[in-house]
């Protein structure tokens, strides 16, 4: 699993998760708009493999734009 940012069809900057390397789930349904936020989650594995699981909207990875994984500088 690997946690990305993407810029959707629609021009909206999301929080993706890709399981598989050709689709990207969509995490911004749930709530999570930053990666920052996500990251400081305690059992951060468990927590993505639950949404995983979910039926989160799915993009492929041809469609959408990565952004880079980037939410706040300091």
């Amino acid at each position: 699993m690997k946690l990305c940012r993407f810029l959707s069809t629609g021009n909206q900057t999301c929080v993706g998760l890709s399981v598989d390397g050709a689709t990207v789930l969509d995490l911004t349904d749930e709530g999570i708009d930053r990666l920052s936020s996500l990251l400081e989650f305690d059992g951060l594995l468990g927590q993505l493999q639950t949404l995983a699981a979910q039926g989160l909207p799915r993009h492929r990875v041809a469609d959408v734009r990565l952004l880079a994984p980037v939410d706040e500088q300091e």
